[in-house]
């Protein structure tokens, strides 16, 4: 059983449309990544379209041997065709890091069109493809590669333990090399323990600017280099009815909810209570920053949207999670590979979450009489 089926006209009415197949809404898909891979390239040369070729090639690959794996043996499975298989590895290359080579982007690539047989849209675990070969690529290259100790200039970030005084060193001016999201949340525990230090960067320029997110060269992520693009593509997908506004919009309200509420280190002050010392607009200016500087917006505009439960009440919970564990993941293992993490988890509740059919929250969910 493959996902092929061809256009055909229902009865011979005006008012019936030609039938939409999944190729084309794949080639769509396709359509608003090139723009990202487009940005990409320009921001970080072409290493960035090398990652995005073999990310693709090997997604391809990987999901061919297995169709022929799956074929031979027999089994039942939904065989994805070759143009999902080329999405998938674009999604994938723009979820990469940019320092990670072409051996890195090809395992990707194979592992992400090998998961998209057993994982996905036609699957009962609709867990996004791209985030689970991105997360076994990482797992196995942390198995295979040795840690670096760590120097002795490496800031080591500890909680505080009730009645022990917390002394922290000034912000110095951030790493040009450094992608700002992976500095903020290295200085996030330190900034909600003492907030004037947040101050005191901003005035210093020791603080990478919050309008760095419009064009940034050194992002977390490949697809992560313009705010702006990732929002065009958004809207792009919400107008050929590929995603689904309430995703993006509800689990960005829980992402930033997470992180104001986010206890700081000893557990005695949340963050927004913390961060209140700076006056309204240093806590939003924080929040905003840390929320661009990560691709919290790029995961649940370009995945969660694209996978989410049929009802609508159960996008609501779905967005709600996602927002939650991204952030969560995020802040637990000081990564902003723990978003991904957090948003895969958050996709084993999608099935569950389709027989959602009413809520006594949303009106637009509630039965008729």
């Amino acid at each position: 059983m493959t996902e092929s089926t061809r256009d055909a006209r229902v009865g011979g009415s005006p008012w019936l449309r030609t039938a939409v197949t999944t190729t084309h809404c794949d080639v769509q898909m396709l359509a608003g990544l090139v723009a990202l891979v487009v940005v990409a390239c320009l921001a970080l040369g072409l290493s960035a379209l090398v990652l995005v070729v073999l990310c693709a090639v090997g997604a391809v690959a990987g999901g061919v041997l297995t169709r022929v794996v799956v074929r031979s043996w027999c089994w039942t499975a939904v065989l994805p065709k070759s143009v999902y298989l080329v999405t998938l590895g674009v999604t994938t290359a723009l979820l990469l890091r940019p320092m990670d080579g072409p051996v890195r982007a090809l395992v990707a690539g194979v592992l992400t069109g090998v998961v998209s047989v057993w994982v996905g849209r036609s699957s009962p675990v609709r867990v996004h493809p791209a985030l689970l070969g991105v997360l076994l690529t990482w797992s196995l290259a942390t198995a295979w590669v040795p840690v670096a100790p760590a120097s002795g200039d490496a800031a080591v970030v500890r909680a505080v333990t009730s009645g022990e005084a917390f002394e922290t060193q000034p912000l110095g001016m951030a790493d040009a090399s450094l992608p700002t999201g992976v500095w903020l949340l290295e200085a996030f525990d330190e900034v909600a323990v003492d907030p004037g230090l947040y101050v005191r960067g901003v005035l210093d320029h020791g603080t990478p600017s919050v309008f760095g997110a419009l064009w940034d060269t050194h992002p977390s992520c490949v697809g992560q280099v313009s705010l702006p693009v990732i929002l065009l593509v958004g809207a792009w997908l919400l107008g050929r009815r590929l995603t689904y506004w309430r995703v993006p919009a509800y689990g960005l309200v829980a992402a930033v909810l997470t992180l104001l509420l986010w206890p700081s280190p000893g557990a005695t002050l949340m963050v927004v209570e913390s961060l209140l010392a700076t006056g309204l607009r240093g806590a939003a200016a924080w929040t905003i920053h840390v929320v661009l500087a990560t691709p919290i917006v790029l995961l649940l505009v370009l995945i969660a949207g694209s996978a989410s439960p049929i009802s609508l009440p159960g996008r609501a919970v779905y967005a709600s999670l996602a927002g939650l564990l991204s952030v969560s993941g995020m802040l637990f293992t000081q990564s902003v590979e723990g978003a991904m993490l957090g948003l895969a988890a958050a996709g084993l509740f999608i099935r569950p979450l389709d027989g959602m059919r009413s809520s006594p929250f949303l009106r637009s969910s509630r039965p008729s009489a």
